[in-house]
């Protein structure tokens, strides 16, 4: 983060693609589902785990892809609501959209929505339990994962 390297405010990990985790079956079967439900084959996903409120992930916008188009990423979450919001990125004078993720939710982010968005999930100090997150994608070859095994 602005040129530093900083500890992730939450746990992360990469299953599939060409550098990811090996899927587990439990991970295949959410996918088939998705998938089913969207009509979008995705080939990774990464898992976030939001051990309580303090975790979180800061505004962004999922970069661009080197094939220079952004992909659908499709998100389903399990355990404790977080707030998931979204502002368009010139956000002058302009509402958020709060978007309650609850136990067993599935957003689907469309190609435009990196483009001309930002969202995170900010911190709480409400006292809540965990919350993992699944952003399924379409793999780059070339972007680097990192993992620690």
């Amino acid at each position: 983060m602005y040129d530093r390297i900083l500890p992730d405010p939450r746990l992360t990990a990469y299953y599939g693609g060409d550098k990811g985790l090996e899927w587990t079956a439990e991970l295949l079967e959410i996918k088939a589902k998705v998938e089913a439900e969207c009509g979008i084959e995705f080939d990774r996903v990464l898992l976030n785990y939001y051990r309580d409120g303090n975790d979180s992930v800061s505004w962004h916008s999922d970069t661009l892809p080197k094939d220079g188009r952004h992909h659908p990423i499709a998100s389903v979450t399990f355990g404790e609501t977080r707030l998931f919001k979204v502002r368009p990125k010139n956000h002058v004078g302009v509402a958020l959209l709060d978007i309650p993720l609850t136990h067993g939710s599935f957003l689907l982010m469309g190609e435009a929505m990196q483009e001309l968005y930002e969202h995170h999930i900010p911190k709480t100090s409400r006292k809540i339990g965990a919350r993992i997150n699944l952003t399924f994608r379409i793999s780059e070859a070339g972007k680097p994962v990192y993992y620690i095994s």
